[in-house]
């Protein structure tokens, strides 16, 4: 049974129990060894820290209890400069640049203050071939201009930045001038050999098109007449990396968004089916893989510091569907600094506007499907995009927490879809008032951690946050915990299995933070963060 002092200050601890940052003291726990330490930060109902009090278990039956280590269902993390895994929670910024005359997305400075501040720490942010090359050759570095200014904008704000190379439906534009699809490639690379192509509904099957099946299928041709296509490509993306390996704020590169296989494609779409799966399986083992191998080497030739984001064929992964590229190698040296990226949408729902958390095969099959695939890999995966309207039918809400405690168990960060007003969006209104979304997506998380973590979850009825890691004596940063004042108003408590003298934390209230650093080092550790009362 625990027990612990609900008022008062304990013997031999400091007023607050957790030093507020900046200041230069250090908060001391009770020096009698206890097997759990106790933070409890006391918020009002109106928001804002105004004060802490430790308490702490009384006697050594104060015990959380230790459960023996498992595999863990991650393969792998992202890691800073320190050594810390990083946990992502970002949002893709945003939709809005496709149709910007100058590809630029909608958001401010604010916009980007407002994500942190509401615990993000990563963008997604979208790039275009087509703005970056709008003639063979011809790079415009006025538009990477502008796309560094909102990445230093995502710096001050503390956020991270993956570059995005967007496309749907290939293009705006074919070859001829024609209507093609709605971003991506320049049309002087839409090659589509007279076939016809219109936009149609819903807008995804357009991919489907015989025009714009021919134009993937001479983007992915490694020989022949349109073989330059993707050589331009490549030589694009050096351009890119090579203007971008040396700001601080870029994570990564996302090589591609959501690539199609062409004629080569297939997949379900509700109840229309599309081609030939063992055909389909055949184009990812051989010319999507051999792709992505030429383009890794091409930016590793210009940077070989930035994570690189890779993405399997969206037609059929998003939709619960597998992938076979397989492992793919990094040539820069020391470890290989790869991310596999695919995304998560249930098109069922979709379709049918309704979304029954109880009802997810999609979801499911994703889940089967992403852990089987990181047996192989044995690389960090995020998920670049997710989302749903939250005006659908059925419980939207209830389907997107289950998405998020999904995600939870393989990923190691996602980008929300994204950063727009409206009903997929987080803000909307005439003053962007925020969006029931936000009060889903933001949750208590740990934000780096000092070592490996085994298992991170958050049980959005409890508001209870759990964490499992292999501490490592190497990295010698604290570990970092989110927790937000919007899920714990009145205020919220911290458990690890050390004892007191073993702690050492820190409560920084403007970024609602908390940073524990540990003095007895090694070991499996657990930390958990929960209500109050």
């Amino acid at each position: 049974m625990e027990k612990r002092r609900e008022r008062g200050r304990p013997r031999n601890a400091a007023a607050g129990g957790a030093e507020k940052g900046g200041e230069s003291g250090r908060a001391r726990f009770r020096r009698h060894e206890l097997r759990v330490a106790w933070l409890l930060v006391v918020v009002p109902l109106l928001g804002g820290v105004v004060g802490g009090q430790c308490g702490c278990g009384d006697d050594r039956e104060s015990v959380m209890p230790v459960e023996p280590p498992r595999a863990a269902p991650h393969a792998a993390f992202v890691t800073d400069r320190e050594g810390r895994a990083l946990l992502l929670r970002g949002m893709n910024v945003s939709g809005s640049a496709k149709d910007d005359p100058q590809r630029m997305p909608w958001v401010s400075r604010e916009d980007l203050r407002r994500l942190k501040n509401w615990g993000f720490n990563a963008v997604r942010f979208l790039i275009f071939w087509e703005a970056i090359e709008p003639r063979p050759g011809l790079y415009d570095e006025s538009y990477l201009r502008r796309v560094r200014e909102r990445v230093d904008w995502c710096a001050e704000a503390g956020l991270w930045v993956v570059l995005d190379m967007h496309q749907d439906v290939y293009g705006k534009y074919a070859f001829d001038g024609k209507a093609l699809g709605f971003d991506g490639a320049p049309a002087w690379a839409a090659r589509t050999d007279g076939l016809p192509h219109q936009i149609i509904d819903p807008w995804a099957l357009t991919y489907i098109q015989p025009g714009v099946r021919r134009a993937f299928d001479n983007f992915w041709s490694e020989n022949g007449p349109h073989a330059d296509v993707q050589q331009h490509y490549l030589a694009m993306w050096q351009f890119v990396a090579r203007f971008f390996r040396d700001h601080s704020a870029v994570l990564g590169y996302d090589l591609m968004n959501e690539p199609f296989a062409g004629s080569a494609a297939a997949g379900t779409w509700g109840p229309i089916r599309v081609g030939d799966p063992q055909r389909s399986k055949t184009f990812e083992q051989t010319l999507l893989r051999r792709f992505y191998l030429r383009l890794i080497a091409a930016i590793r030739a210009v940077d070989r510091e930035k994570w690189i984001f890779y993405e399997p064929l969206a037609f059929p992964a998003n939709n619960g569907g597998p992938s076979f590229i397989g492992k793919l190698q990094d040539p820069r040296e020391g470890p290989p600094r790869l991310v596999y990226a695919p995304h998560l949408y249930a098109v069922e729902p979709e379709l049918n506007n309704f979304f029954d958390p109880n009802v997810t095969p999609e979801m499911d099959a994703w889940h089967e499907q992403r852990r089987a695939e990181l047996e192989e890999l044995k690389e960090p995966l995020i998920v670049g995009e997710f989302g749903l309207p939250w005006t659908a039918g059925g419980d939207p809400l209830g389907y997107l927490r289950k998405a998020l405690a999904v995600m939870d168990e393989v990923a190691s960060g996602w980008f929300y879809w994204s950063y727009d007003p409206g009903s997929w969006g987080p803000v909307g209104g005439s003053q962007l008032e925020e969006t029931p979304l936000v009060g889903v997506l933001v949750q208590p998380y740990a934000v780096r951690i000092a070592g490996e973590p085994l298992r991170f979850r958050y049980d959005h009825a409890g508001r209870r946050f759990s964490l499992e890691f292999r501490d490592d004596p190497g990295v010698i940063a604290a570990t970092e915990l989110f927790i937000p004042s919007r899920v714990y108003p009145e205020g919220w408590r911290y458990r690890i299995d050390l004892p007191d003298k073993f702690v050492r934390a820190r409560w920084f209230p403007e970024e609602e933070v908390l940073r524990i650093e540990l003095l007895k080092r090694g070991g499996t550790r657990q930390i958990t963060v929960e209500p109050l009362f």
